[in-house]
């Protein structure tokens, strides 16, 4: 199990820290580390001290969570025109606590898990591919909540936990559409994702799927808060006249 840790930490770049979940920049590269570039071979600083590690990984988290927040901020402005229009101070601050939120609840449940995965994985390397298919089925449930839980703090200026709130009263009752919308998402987003990566690290064409894939994420995060200000305001209508039939004439 050392050795796994260690080939695996061996070739992890701590730059993909940067793209944070659920609010972030989508990137292109940040699955992979290039060994070599247009520019040639890409410089490298390694981690030497527990202490150096820590300090990276609170500077590269925090700064994915604002970068990730403005990129929210101004998608949603340009595609919902929320009015009134939210403070980015306040969007700031919001999007830190909820990443916070979720950040801490993952470290809960993660743990647990990891644990349980690398047991098994000294037992089977077949028990471990059947039990990341299971997770993955029961992920579905997982992520619908968090993939729509900054939504609330850009569309209606609320806070991180009225918008997670929001976020799991919507998908409560929306949950075949809601994941049907985000299966499309993740198909076109994924489908377009090996278009892009298609010409080696070492191409200018790179720059051409970089700028493909900024279109298309944006675009169907643009859709996400189309989809997310329509669907709650039919769940309103929807409330509105379940109260009025109940309402004694």
């Amino acid at each position: 199990m050392q050795q796994i840790w260690s080939d695996i930490l061996s070739r992890f770049n701590f730059f993909q820290l940067l793209r944070t979940f659920p609010l972030g920049i989508p990137s292109l590269l940040s699955s992979v580390m290039p060994t070599i570039t247009p520019l040639g071979t890409p410089p490298n600083w390694e981690i030497s001290s527990f202490s150096g590690l820590l300090g990276s990984w609170f500077v590269l988290i925090l700064s994915g969570w604002l970068l990730g927040s403005v990129y929210f901020y101004l998608v949603s402005r340009f595609s919902i025109a929320p009015d009134p229009k939210p403070s980015l101070n306040r969007a700031l601050l919001q999007s830190v606590l909820l990443s916070l939120t979720w950040l801490g609840l993952f470290f809960l449940a993660g743990i647990p898990i990891l644990l349980f995965f690398s047991l098994m994985m000294l037992l089977s390397s077949t028990l471990v591919q059947i039990g990341v298919f299971i997770f993955m089925l029961l992920a579905i449930w997982i992520i619908l909540p968090v993939f729509f839980s900054p939504h609330g703090i850009f569309t209606y200026q609320q806070n991180a936990f009225a918008s997670i709130l929001q976020s799991l009263r919507m998908t409560r009752f929306t949950l075949p559409t809601s994941g049907l919308f985000l299966l499309s998402s993740l198909l076109i987003s994924e489908g377009f994702g090996y278009l892009w990566r298609i010409p080696p690290n070492n191409s200018w064409l790179t720059l051409v799927g970089i700028a493909g894939h900024a279109f298309i994420s944006t675009g169907l995060l643009a859709a996400s808060f189309i989809y997310y200000k329509n669907i709650n305001a039919w769940l309103q209508a929807v409330v509105e006249q379940i109260n009025a039939k109940r309402t004694p004439v």
